[in-house]
């Protein structure tokens, strides 16, 4: 993927919802699917978009880097921008100790 590539992605966790570990979701997150199998999920934090919603084609931003974890992308509606300080509070709720990069692909 290259920074401003368009990501399709499923919502299985909607904003406002809560997770069977009693997580509540202020920002929806999904996942982009590389095939049908749950383990090749490429997890997606959707931002800027404050409505909860199932499915959405979004812009991919930045790369979230968490040690021991599998990177996970974060995307925002075209156009939409955000510092990685402001990336970085947005999923603080469930990512507090991760960078955020802006690689060139991955």
């Amino acid at each position: 993927m290259v920074l401003g590539e368009v990501c399709c992605i499923k919502i299985d966790h909607k904003i406002g919802s809560v997770d069977e570990n009693g997580l509540y979701y202020p920002i929806n997150v999904g996942y982009i699917s590389k095939d049908d199998f749950e383990d090749t999920r490429t997890i997606v934090y959707l931002l800027g978009v404050t409505d909860p919603v199932t499915e959405y084609n979004g812009e991919y931003i930045a790369l979230v880097k968490c040690l021991g974890e599998e990177d996970k992308i974060v995307c925002a509606p075209f156009g939409f921008e955000l510092s990685n300080d402001q990336i970085a509070q947005e999923i603080s709720f469930i990512d507090p100790y991760c960078s955020i990069e802006r690689p060139v692909n991955i």
